[in-house]
């Protein structure tokens, strides 16, 4: 817990510095590469409802609506979820936005047994200090033919 309470004080305090400087489209990574083959792995067909754990300032969660996807989307930093609301409001999107834990298995689960066509978590599993809850929790949110797509470096 004390790893996951540090990292949320971090990212709190920068959310809005990593906002700003890649801006509310992404930067040329998430536009040209990640978004892409994300895309490609989760395909998200309209009126779906798609899970996107740990999303940022949303971009990825504001991809989807344009698409039709009916989204959730979380972030424990409470001042990244403010900045998506924005994003998104600018937009008229209604994504359902929620501050939450992603190694909270128990606050996950709530959300719905086998609410999500799918669940993407783009460049955060190497943020949570235990991410075993989110993949217990993924095999309890996701229908059966449901799908995780999830993304990280490798050094």
């Amino acid at each position: 817990q004390q790893q996951t309470d540090q990292a949320q004080g971090i990212w709190n305090r920068i959310a809005g510095f990593w906002d700003d400087y890649v801006g509310e489209a992404g930067n040329k990574w998430h536009r040209k590469l990640m978004s892409p083959a994300t895309m490609e792995l989760l395909t998200p067909q309209s009126g779906q409802h798609i899970l996107d754990a740990a999303c940022g300032n949303g971009q990825f969660s504001r991809e989807l609506a344009r698409l039709g996807v009916n989204v959730t989307a979380f972030d424990f930093a409470a001042t990244f979820i403010e900045r998506a609301q924005q994003h998104g409001a600018a937009d008229g999107m209604a994504i359902n936005y929620h501050v939450m834990d992603a190694t909270d298995e128990m606050a996950l689960r709530e959300l719905g047994k086998q609410s999500f066509d799918g669940m993407v978590a783009n460049m955060a599993l190497m943020d949570m200090g235990d991410i075993r809850p989110i993949f217990r929790a993924a095999a309890h949110l996701l229908k059966p033919t449901g799908c995780f797509v999830f993304s990280f470096p490798i050094l």
